[in-house]
């Protein structure tokens, strides 16, 4: 599921079927305690995303990562969305893009051209690619304790 954040509510997500990995970014509101996040889940697994942390879900190459979704609120709740033709970057000047981004206006008409999907986005390997940095990420940790440690 493309890059996305809900700016009215908490996203829960339990997972029906398959595995996956969910990538999950602090907000620039967030309390100096958050974490950026990446973690790996499989059936019966149920993962919590709270508002406005920029969130996407991928599934391993030739795998289904069946999840079901739904938020903490009764009101409604629109996800913003960071890639595809629903991105919200669409809303934005141009001008004003080329400049947060430091690129071209020819460079952003290419950015956003090439988003034709909606919210399912094509990524090979994107989990994989999660996978093995959430494996890097745990190794560095572990050997920052032992270094404390001794």
């Amino acid at each position: 599921m493309g890059p996305h954040w809900n700016p009215m509510a908490t996203e829960v997500g339990v997972v029906l079927e398959g595995e996956g990995m969910v990538r999950v970014v602090c907000s620039s509101n967030s309390t100096g305690r958050c974490k950026n996040k990446r973690f790996m889940v499989g059936p019966g697994d149920v993962f919590v995303v709270p508002r406005f942390h920029p969130m996407a879900q991928m599934s391993f190459n030739n795998a289904s990562f069946v999840f079901m979704g739904f938020s903490t609120s009764a009101k409604k709740n629109h996800p913003q969305f960071l890639a595809g033709k629903r991105s919200v970057l669409r809303t934005l000047d141009k001008d004003v893009l080329a400049l947060s981004f430091n690129a071209s206006n020819t460079t952003i008409d290419h950015l956003l051209g090439a988003q034709v999907e909606t919210i399912i986005l094509e990524c090979v390997s994107s989990a994989e690619e999660e996978l093995e940095l959430m494996k890097k990420e745990i190794e560095r940790e572990r050997k920052e304790k032992e270094k404390i440690g001794k």
